[in-house]
């Protein structure tokens, strides 16, 4: 056995949990073959990643022709139909009202100056008869119903259309009036009630025709009590008046009084009033400002037709004529209302310039017609006022057949080297055939066609175009 001090124990291996000094420990060297295996792995799976995707851009000859290929042509169709053929045009247009009246007094009654003091109305408001549009010079001016203009003051007395129209008015506002071709007392009395009901005091003839009836009133007393005194006398003292003589100045004073009244009192001054055909009417523009001297219009109202006015670009009616059936499409809540022409042109294109043709309520100037031919276009039913200013889409059908025929789209009709037209029918999945046809009239993309019996009729679909 070795001692301690042999050599060869120099070579043994260290106790357990010993390292030689110097010596790498065992753990350090397991953890770092460890790390390269497993950035090892992550590179080879990048690298396979980055193969597969750019396998995925690779096409071959075969490939790249298969997908750029151009994709089979579909075939497009229509249904053979049987209806009535109609041609349409069809236009923009806008709600007017046409006819407008301009309030425009002329004078006032005894002011020197004509100065707008009060206005009762504005624009967009509908007025009924006998209502105050403006007050000028502390005076009011009246809207009543009537056609014919008033050209002068209505003084009692007066005979004329204008009488007759203001009798009409003041009866349809429920005063009573007899039946009397003059401005009498029942008128009187009629336009007295009118005034007091505005709160405004009666125009008369002035003060001095007043001043004239009471004389002629004391005229009469004073005849009357001559005749009493002459009645009380058996025989008259010579140089006095006798009975018959009392009798007749007291005839005279009261025919002279019944002619001074007849022919003053209550009057309708010119400036107070404006006679309107047609009520309600429309209130288009305001142009009374208060504080001001009227200087041209107070107000323009509009007592016609609502009508829908559009044009036609060009100077072509396009087979646009009077009383052509219509379709009136409003635009914002989208009813349709059934209508024809009422005129076209220039008569037309009036409607649409005249004040209130604007559509606007309160615009002041009046509309502008578009360059072209205008179309006016009315409701079978009166079209509602609220409609005024809003746009509308006109149907207009300018030509119609008679009956239904046969139609099928313009498309569908093509023409060989012989002129002879013909239609594609599509019979079956991949089954066409060709059918010669006579074609007729056209309207709104389709035409009429014809074909030998049994070859086409309508629920059969043809060619229309390929795509």
């Amino acid at each position: 056995m070795a001692t301690p001090d042999e050599p060869g124990r120099a070579d043994e291996a260290p106790d357990a949990g010993e390292v030689a000094e110097g010596a790498p420990a065992v753990g350090s060297v397991l953890a770092r073959r460890q790390r390269w295996l497993t950035w090892g792995a992550a590179v080879v799976a990048l690298l396979c990643v980055a193969v597969l995707g750019l396998s995925t851009l690779v096409r071959s000859p075969a490939q790249v022709a298969a997908e750029t290929e151009a994709p089979e042509r579909t075939v497009l169709t229509a249904v053979v139909e049987q209806r009535l053929l109609e041609d349409t045009v069809v236009l923009r247009g806008t709600v007017v009202q046409t006819r407008p009246v301009e309030i425009r007094p002329a004078a006032v009654f005894e002011a020197e100056r004509m100065v707008v003091t009060g206005v009762r109305v504005k624009a967009g408001q509908r007025l009924a008869k006998g209502a105050v549009v403006a007050e000028v010079s502390g005076r009011p001016v009246v809207v009543l119903p009537g056609a014919f203009p008033a050209y002068r003051d209505i003084r009692p007395g007066a005979r004329g259309k204008d009488v007759a129209q203001l009798q009409a008015a003041l009866r349809s506002l429920g005063y009573r009036v007899a039946t009397e071709t003059v401005f009498g007392p029942s008128t009187k009395a009629a336009l007295t009630r009118l005034y007091d009901a505005l709160g405004y005091p009666v125009p008369t003839t002035g003060e001095a025709d007043a001043q004239a009836v009471r004389a002629a009133r004391a005229q009469v007393t004073a005849a009357e009590r001559a005749l009493r005194q002459a009645q009380a006398v058996a025989t008259p003292a010579p140089g006095t008046s006798s009975v018959a003589d009392a009798k007749q100045a007291l005839t005279q004073a009261k025919a002279d009084l019944a002619a001074l009244v007849a022919r003053t009192g209550p009057m309708l001054p010119m400036g107070e009033v404006a006679f309107v055909p047609r009520f309600p009417a429309r209130v288009v523009k305001v142009d009374a400002v208060v504080g001001q001297e009227v200087t041209g219009t107070l107000a323009v109202l509009a007592v016609g037709d609502v009508v829908a006015v559009g044009t036609l670009a060009g100077a072509d009616p396009q087979g646009v004529v009077v009383d052509l059936p219509v379709q009136i499409r409003a635009g914002e809540s989208g009813e349709t209302l059934p209508g024809k022409v009422v005129a076209v042109g220039e008569a037309a294109a009036a409607m649409a310039a005249a004040p209130g043709g604007s559509g606007e309520s309160g615009d002041s100037s009046g509309g502008t017609v578009p360059t072209g031919y205008a179309v006016a276009v009315a409701g079978d039913a009166q079209l509602d006022e609220a409609l005024v200013g809003q746009g509308v889409r006109l149907s207009i059908v300018v030509a119609s057949s008679a009956q239904p025929v046969l139609v099928v789209p313009v498309a569908a009709v093509s023409a060989g080297a012989d002129s002879q037209a013909t239609v594609t029918v599509v019979a079956g999945a991949d089954e066409q055939r060709t059918v010669p046809v006579t074609v007729g009239r056209t309207g709104d993309g389709y035409v009429e066609v014809s074909a030998p019996a049994g070859q086409l009729q309508a629920g059969d679909r043809v060619v229309v175009g390929q795509r």
